[in-house]
């Protein structure tokens, strides 16, 4: 090895990206599908779900009558969820978790320090210490510095105080994979979290421990006979469509070992996509690699010779070389685990967003060390049984004489290797492209506002004194405050942002009675204020926006978008028809006036395209205003960002007690293409390393081929041979590889691109601009690739060519 480095550190260097590329996306694929949580006995772990369901949110007091009546062994449940620790103003966010008493005892999870939370403590006035909390190892150590004497201090979550009482082994990260905690308070508690005190909201997920013995069928019997009473006791609908699928809907029971998770369903796919193209990277590698270990043994012709006719078998020579590829793996591998530890994080770590830190333990357990040393083994034979068979066919005479063709024929191995090389590359470039152009689409749509200039600040006044029936008056106080503001433009309040995770469906009917559809395929709606179309960009079609007027005890009024025309009111004119909007199904109906009439815009999801949405002031709502609301601000010029600290000191102003939250809206609508921009960054990097390895093996085998050549190109040349006719001699050889490449490669892009529809987006699936664009590029590689050792051969003296001979 150390007499051709260059040949063993081209060698290693591909392994170790290849490798280290596959082991980096299999160490993600480990710990969001098959690593087990980090209990006892994690086996015996099961899931309550509904239908067969991944994971299955429920009521509390769903969880409350399981618990109660003592129908799920070692029951426990939790919710995750996102903690406020600031005392006011601007909030600081954690990731928490609320947990019954049971949880941590049923998982048998041992604390660092302190004690972990008890049934006791599951009390909604608090246990014997009062509201009690729990944090995570990391959490102490980035918050506390790992200070020992943590126990007894306080911690303010929503604006109340608890008192830390334990700190959780490092190991366990919660029961949600890819959402970390930071702190653990009790369920019971939740009165005290704004978000969970809905009676009817699907907020935990229950989880228990089978007996000994005991399976999930009998366990989902057992669930399933109590369900009439559980269900009917804890219905959230009256009169609504969702009440009798409520009702039916069976309980289920599923293994858990690896807990729960949102993510699997989101990134399964991708990564099982992204761990295809890596493999494919790696295949390409390993060509190479042969091809140059084929070259290497070659030089070495005399030498095995020498060996041969000493005695050493053909089975001696061959194990010899393998042995030598075996080296070259592990060296590979060896380097490729300290890529792979580095590539996982970076990826990891682009996953995450302003929502959620995700954090997944990606190091590296028995099935990832089995896969790494699988793959190295596989690679080791993959690139070296062609050497190792060519010096085992090898006859000693023939040897001292003189080389052989690398293959044996005209069409050898290094050929053959070329063609699979270029087929793989032109896949993963038509793969590239698609995933680049979706990830440009969704980059560039347009999402009926203008998202680089918006500020979108969370107001929560649940905190403040105002009473709710005055909220009114505190929002118009807030939006004049902001307005006035150095930097803003305009401001405007909602209920719902584009790409939030908040949805209003309401119930509207047509003003002869038809009711309009609900649900994801049914009509939208929208709270808003004065000036939220002008704030953010969204076009006013015909009519009038709201304005000052439009208060409670004024006419009702609304506003649609152009796909509520197109789809229910048949391309008539809106503005002055009327609606029927009910606040709930069973209340009576009141009249709204359509006054306006405003381009479609992005709802929740920018995949979709914009439902029909019906928008009514916020300031008209007959209930009282939600404490939670989402204000917009529009800044004059710059970043959004920059007017944090004004509109802040704006709100403070005139209320100190609510809490906020920041975020460009900008970020907000990116953070629906994640996973796409993930995928294209990601297939991009290894699409291109494919392409220069392929780029590499094609220089390779010419430039062999035209070393074999040289006393062949020196008589041609002697005896009148233009150059211009050496190098079409050599780049017609390449063109036919490159032809057979092109042609295997689009059957294999075809059939590739087919299994992608759920990931593509804004083109078609056969894309011909692409293919051809990817055929275009990875032409032009191979030509230059090829055209510099043919411009070398036609650069050749033939007398001194001759002489050698």
């Amino acid at each position: 090895l150390r007499t051709t480095p260059v040949v063993s550190l081209l060698a290693v260097a591909s392994l170790a990206l290849g490798i280290g590329a596959n082991t980096a996306i299999f160490s993600i694929l480990n710990a969001i599908l098959l690593r087990p949580l980090p209990v006892r006995d994690p086996q015996q772990l099961v899931m309550v779900t509904s239908s067969d369901d991944d994971t299955s949110m429920w009521p509390l007091a769903v969880w409350s009558r399981i618990r109660d009546r003592r129908l799920l062994p070692g029951g426990f449940a939790w919710f995750w969820n996102r903690f406020d620790t600031a005392r006011g103003g601007e909030r600081q966010f954690v990731d928490g978790i609320a947990v019954s008493g049971e949880l941590f005892e049923s998982l048998g999870v041992r604390p660092a320090l302190g004690r972990l939370l008890m049934s006791a403590d599951d009390e909604p006035v608090g246990g014997p210490d009062g509201p009690v909390a729990v944090i995570s190892h990391r959490f102490w150590q980035r918050r506390f510095d790992g200070a020992p004497d943590v126990l007894g201090r306080s911690i303010v979550i929503e604006r109340r105080p608890f008192t830390i009482v334990g700190v959780t082994s490092p190991e366990f990260r919660g029961l949600d994979i890819g959402l970390p905690f930071d702190v653990a308070i009790p369920l019971a508690a939740e009165a005290q979290i704004r978000s969970a005190s809905q009676f009817g909201e699907p907020w935990v997920t229950m989880m228990g421990r089978l007996n000994p013995g005991q399976t999930a069928e009998i366990v989902t019997a057992a669930l399933r006979a109590a369900q009439p009473e559980i269900r009917e006791a804890t219905n959230p609908y009256t009169v609504s469509p969702y009440r009798d699928e409520y009702l039916r809907d069976p309980f289920s029971v599923r293994a858990a070992s690896g807990g729960a998770s949102v993510l699997r369903h989101r990134y399964e796919r991708p990564f099982e996509i992204l761990l295809a193209v890596v493999g494919l990277v790696l295949l390409v590698a390993c060509g190479n690699i042969g091809t140059l270990l084929v070259a290497r043994t070659l030089g070495r012709r005399h030498e095995l010779a020498v060996r041969a006719a000493l005695g050493a078998s053909r089975a001696r020579l061959a194990r010899q070389l393998l042995v030598e590829s075996a080296l070259l793996a592990a060296t590979g591998v060896a380097a490729g685990a300290l890529f792979a530890r580095w590539c996982s994080s970076l990826v990891v770590e682009r996953l995450s967003s302003q929502a959620f830190t995700m954090s997944l333990d990606v190091s590296p357990d028995w099935r990832v060390l089995g896969f790494t040393a699988v793959v190295g083994a596989a690679t080791a034979l993959l690139f070296g049984i062609a050497p190792a068979l060519r010096a085992a066919g090898a006859d000693p005479l023939d040897a001292l004489k003189a080389p052989s063709p690398i293959g044996g024929g005209r069409f050898g191995f290094g050929d053959a290797t070329v063609v699979a090389q270029l087929t793989v590359a032109l896949v993963l470039c038509v793969l590239t492209g698609l995933f680049v152009q979706t990830f440009l689409a969704l980059n560039s749509k347009d999402v009926g506002f203008e998202r680089d200039r918006v500020l979108v600040v969370t107001l929560d006044a649940s905190r403040s004194a105002v009473p709710p029936d005055e909220r009114g008056a505190l929002y118009d106080r807030v939006s004049e405050s902001i307005t006035s503001a150095s930097g803003v433009e305009a401001a405007g309040l909602s209920a719902a942002m584009p790409g939030g995770t908040s949805a209003w469906t309401p119930w509207i009917e047509l003003a002869d009675g038809t009711p309009l559809p609900q649900g994801p395929n049914g009509i939208y709606g929208n709270r808003i204020t004065a000036g939220w179309f002008r704030t953010l960009g969204t076009r006013l079609l015909e009519g009038r926006e709201f304005d000052a007027r439009d208060r409670a005890g004024a006419p009702k009024v609304a506003l649609v978008n152009e796909e509520f025309v197109r789809r229910f009111l048949k391309g008539q004119r809106p503005v002055g028809q009327t609606i029927v909007h009910r606040s709930r199904p069973e209340a009576p109906g009141q009249p709204y006036r359509i006054v306006g009439l405003v381009e479609d815009a992005m709802y929740r999801f920018i995949k979709e395209e914009p439902p029909p949405t019906v928008y009514t002031p916020l300031m008209q709502m007959t209930d009282p205003l939600p404490a939670t609301v989402y204000v917009s601000v529009r800044a004059r010029g710059g970043s959004p960002a920059a007017l944090s600290r004004a509109v802040a000191e704006a709100i403070g102003r005139v209320d100190h007690d609510v809490s906020l939250t920041f975020r460009r809206l900008t970020d907000q609508v990116n953070a629906q293409y994640a996973q796409e921009r993930l995928v294209a960054a990601v297939s991009t990097f290894f699409g291109t390393l494919a392409l220069i390895l392929a780029a590499l093996g094609l220089y390779g085998v010419t430039s062999y081929a035209v070393t074999r050549q040289r006393s062949e190109i020196g008589i041609r040349m002697a005896l009148g041979a233009e150059p211009r006719h050496v190098v079409s001699m050599v780049l017609g050889r390449v063109a036919r590889l490159i032809v057979l490449g092109l042609c295997a490669g689009i059957v294999m892009s075809l059939g590739a691109v087919r299994l992608l529809g759920s990931m593509l987006y804004g083109l078609q699936q056969r894309d011909p601009a692409t293919l051809a664009t990817a055929g275009g590029v990875l032409i032009i590689a191979s030509a230059l690739a090829a055209w510099l050792p043919a411009r070398r051969a036609a650069r050749m003296d033939p007398a001194s060519v001759l002489r050698e001979a």
